[in-house]
């Protein structure tokens, strides 16, 4: 049993200063910036499309993010920074999820905010390139897609049969958390 103590979260300031917008639910693509809205719901064959470096604070405390069947996000390989989420909600990636064209997980970053609980899923078919941090989430990864990057939670369970990757560049990533480094490994399946 290992117990570590898992920076809390907060939202930048002057993200929260930003206007709040409205929930999106159908295609969208804005240009890099900072944005405040409630949340993102995308069905059907909705995308949205984020060029970083882009901040988005989705606010809402339920489900702030979730994208189902053939509906995706969309990395931009015209980034020139990353794009990083904030949310105290839950989110759910199934079907194409979040597909990050720049295959480099420090370019997607969610930070979970919650002080108490909150879900993470990722279930999708598409690999997954990202960096998720929520102390105290309960991250499910599962799925058919490879998981590329770091995943920290509160609980973490990997399951499906995608494989998962840590991306050693991530390392080097400052994210003002502090570092964490793997102390022990315990491989939990049974054959």
């Amino acid at each position: 049993d290992l117990d570590v103590s898992l920076r809390e979260v907060s939202v930048p300031s002057d993200l929260e200063d930003v206007a709040l917008g409205s929930s999106v639910s159908s295609s969208w693509s804005p240009p890099a910036g900072d944005y405040r809205i409630p949340a993102i719901t995308l069905a059907g064959k909705n995308t949205i499309t984020l060029t970083g470096p882009t901040n988005l604070y989705l606010t809402s405390t339920g489900t702030a993010l979730s994208v189902t069947g053939q509906a995706e996000i969309v990395i931009s390989s015209a980034s020139t920074g990353p794009v990083t989420i904030y949310t105290p909600g839950d989110i759910s990636l199934a079907g194409q999820g979040i597909t990050n064209q720049l295959q480099t997980p420090s370019q997607l970053i969610i930070y979970g905010t919650s002080t108490s609980s909150q879900d993470f899923n990722c279930a999708g078919q598409g690999d997954f390139y990202g960096v998720y941090y929520a102390p105290y989430g309960d991250v499910r990864l599962s799925g058919q897609g490879d998981l590329y990057g770091s995943f920290v939670g509160d609980t973490v369970s990997i399951t499906g049969q995608g494989d998962l990757r840590y991306d050693e560049t991530l390392s080097d990533l400052d994210v003002g958390l502090g570092s964490y480094s793997i102390e022990s490994w315990k491989e939990s399946r049974t054959f």
